[in-house]
Order: structure tokens, then sequence, then C-alpha cells
């Protein structure tokens, strides 16, 4: 009897999951860099990636709730100091968007796409390479994670549209953790651009 009941609880609670919620793979560009202010850049962008899954929640006609999994790339590209030492950060990390998505219809099968949510990410593995370019062009490489830091949170706005299966979103992500080990008010800033097929 108990089973039975556990069966039948299992299906009530999963039914509308099943009926509401559909699997989605994600992948595009990403655009990172570091910044003091939203509109103050400390260098150029590093070009990355995105690639992962989604998991689309349907809480209503137009709302939705959207977690995800993804493997991504973060970075910059500068020159910090008066020696014109030029330093590539390249890391790699998992990152968890949580993302509540706005889609009213905009035309036959289209919606507009527009997101609002966090996300947060671990840094995996990454290098920093440093080349001075007065010094005879001399280099050398070090682990990102000596100087920077592995975890990041902060703010996910998003925009774009969908038709039928696809979608196409634009998305900007400000931090709220510091980047730097030691230096209060450095943060992420990442552009991105992905293309979401769900099954």
């Amino acid at each position: 009897m108990k089973v039975k009941i556990l069966i039948l609880l299992s299906v009530f609670l999963l039914y509308p999951v099943s009926v509401f919620a559909q699997w989605g793979v994600k992948g595009g560009v990403d655009f990172s860099t570091f910044f003091y202010s939203p509109s103050v850049s400390l260098g150029k962008y590093q070009t990355g990636f995105n690639i992962g899954a989604i998991y689309d929640i349907k809480l209503s006609k137009k709302m939705y709730f959207q977690p995800g999994l993804l493997f991504v790339t973060n970075g910059i590209v500068y020159e910090p100091n008066l020696l014109r030492e030029k330093v590539n950060v390249n890391m790699y990390a998992i990152e968890v968007p949580l993302v509540m998505s706005f889609r009213p219809n905009i035309g036959d099968k289209m919606k507009l796409i527009t997101d609002f949510g966090f996300y947060t990410r671990y840094g995996l593995l990454g290098k920093t390479k440093y080349d001075y370019t007065i010094s005879g062009g001399d280099s050398y490489v070090i682990d990102s994670f000596d100087d920077y830091s592995r975890f990041d949170m902060g703010l996910n706005l998003g925009i774009g549209v969908s038709y039928l299966n696809y979608a196409l979103v634009g998305t900007c992500q400000l931090g709220f953790t510091d980047v730097e080990k030691g230096v209060i008010g450095i943060k992420h800033q990442k552009n991105r651009i992905s293309l979401i097929y769900y099954f």
C-alpha cells in the first residue's frame, strides 16, 4: 500500500514538471573583461565560449524559470603598467545561471525573450601569460588562480528571440564579487551571444 502511495505521489509531483518543462542545449561566444564600474573597463575583451544545458520550467503562459549548467571561459587582455606589459588572463569555469524569463508572443510561433536573474561561477583551471614588449620580448606563464579568485557571482540580464525550438539570446553579466585577490572593487563583466535548441 505504501509503495502504491509513493508511486501515485511521484506521478502527481512529476507530472507538472514533465508537461511544463523541457531541456535544451546552449552554446555561443563570450566576451569577458574586468571593470571598476560598468562604464570603466580595465582592458580589452577576451574572446571565449559558453556551452552546456538549460532547463525551462514554465510558470505561466509568458513566464519561465530557467536554471542551467554551463562550461565557460573568463578573462581579459590588458596593459597594466608603464612597462607596457601585455597580459592575457584565461580562465575556465563551471557556471550556474538562475534566470526568470518573460516571453510574450511577437509573431506566429515567435517570442520575445527578456531574462533577469543571477549567476554563480567557479573557476576550474586557467593560465595567465605575461609578455614584456620592452625587455626583449620575454614572457612567462602562471596559474590564473594565484592572483584571481575562483568564485564569482553576479547579475544576469538577457534579451533575444525564439522561434519554434530555437532561441538566440544576448546576455550581459555584471559581477558582484572581487576578481583579484587582495584588491577591492574590480569585478567581472561579460557579454554573451548564445544559440539554444530545445528538445
